[in-house]
Parts: C-alpha cells; sequence; structure tokens
C-alpha cells in the first residue's frame, strides 16, 4: 500500500503502550483499605463508570469513600500517576521511537481528562516523537470521530487500541483506518485478522512496527 505522504498512527495509551492495570493497583488497594473492600471489587467499579464517563470524584461517592477523604485519596491517586515512566510495556517505548522516522504518530486516549494528561505528563521519554495529544471524554467526542477528523489524503493511517469498544468506533466513523488490536502475549503470532473488517491483531510493539514497515513497503 503505497501513498506519497508518511503514515500516520493513532496511539492508545491504557493497556497498550500502558500497563495501566500495573499502575493503578496501588490505587486499588489504597482505596479498598479506605472502604473495606477488595481491590478487585473497586477495578469492577472503574470498568462500570468507563462506559459513562469516569471520574475520581464518581468512583469516590460510588464506593461510599467520605467526602472528607476525597483530597487525600485523589492527591496519592496523583502521586501514583505521576510515576507512569516505569510502567510502559516492555518494548513499547523502543517501537515508539523507531516508528518515529516512519509515522507521524498521535496520542488518542480516553478517560478522566485530569488524570490522563497527569499520566501523560509524566511519559516524558516519549513525548518527542509525537505530534500531538488528545483526551477524549466519550461525551463530547470519540474516538472514532475524531481519529476521522485527521485528513487522510495521499496516507494510510493505523489505530492501536486495546479495546473492543474504540476500535468498533474507529471502524465505524473512521473505516479507511486500519485498526491494530493489541493483545499483549509476547511470543503469540501476530494474526493478519480480526473480528471487524481492515483489522490485525498484534501481541507486542515489535509486531506494529513490522506492520507499519510491511504496508509501508
Amino acid at each position: 500500500m503505497n501513498r506519497l505522504m508518511k503514515p500516520r498512527l493513532f496511539w492508545d495509551l491504557d493497556e497498550t503502550l500502558l500497563n495501566t492495570s500495573a499502575l493503578l493497583l496501588p490505587v486499588l488497594e489504597n482505596l479498598a483499605s479506605a472502604v473495606g473492600r477488595t481491590p478487585e471489587e473497586i477495578r469492577r467499579d472503574i470498568a462500570t463508570l468507563d462506559a459513562g464517563g469516569f471520574t475520581w470524584e464518581r468512583l469516590f461517592q460510588r464506593i461510599g469513600l467520605p467526602a472528607s477523604e476525597f483530597d487525600r485519596r485523589a492527591a496519592f491517586c496523583a502521586t501514583q500517576y505521576a510515576c507512569a515512566e516505569q510502567y510502559l510495556f516492555p518494548g513499547a517505548r523502543e517501537a515508539v521511537e523507531e516508528l518515529s522516522g516512519l509515522t507521524e504518530q498521535i496520542l488518542v486516549t480516553f478517560g478522566d481528562r485530569v488524570f490522563q494528561r497527569r499520566k501523560w505528563s509524566a511519559l516524558r521519554s516519549l513525548h518527542p516523537f509525537f505530534h500531538a495529544a488528545h483526551f477524549v471524554d466519550g461525551e463530547t467526542i470519540g474516538k472514532g470521530p475524531l481519529i476521522a477528523s485527521y485528513d487522510s489524503t495521499n496516507r494510510f493511517s493505523l489505530f492501536a487500541d486495546d479495546s473492543r469498544r474504540w476500535l468498533d468506533d474507529c471502524a465505524g466513523h473512521a473505516p479507511h483506518v486500519i485498526c491494530v488490536r493489541m493483545a499483549h502475549a509476547p511470543g503469540e503470532p501476530f494474526l493478519d485478522g480480526g473480528t471487524i473488517a481492515n483489522e490485525k491483531v498484534a501481541h507486542s510493539h515489535d509486531q506494529v512496527v513490522s506492520l507499519i514497515r510491511r504496508l509501508a513497503g
């Protein structure tokens, strides 16, 4: 697939470049101990809220955290997020750096905008390799419409995400974009097809690099 301009690669952040489950574990443990629940129960509450627009304040209210504790627990979350650099998936930074000469890389991440920005700000080693960063709230705009807003003339585009929801959203609004589902399982073979049209399945960041090299010809 030869085009005139450098390919464009849209990257998701959580569970794609960043091992957010590991990053969040100390936060889940902190909140669970405060309200007498388990970290897994708190994680499920986060997943439920994600569908309608997650914020930490909404989570605190949902789990019954006393209002007097909101600021202190939010500060703990912020402190943990500042450590995000330590939680990049192995090979993620190297792949982003290698691709910087081949692609125009753009971050498209979903979640609480304040904390998403804090995570991204903490990932300083990635910043030089990205053309732009977008923080999608899912209420005013989703990932699909945002990706579709980029002009596709004379270039092909790819979108790497672990989320079925956002890959489907992209496929619906920007069918010209190749969707790359990240399914972290190092050693597993790259798959040339997923559950939707124009989808690939990558098990490592090396496989994303190989795919782009192959498509760029």
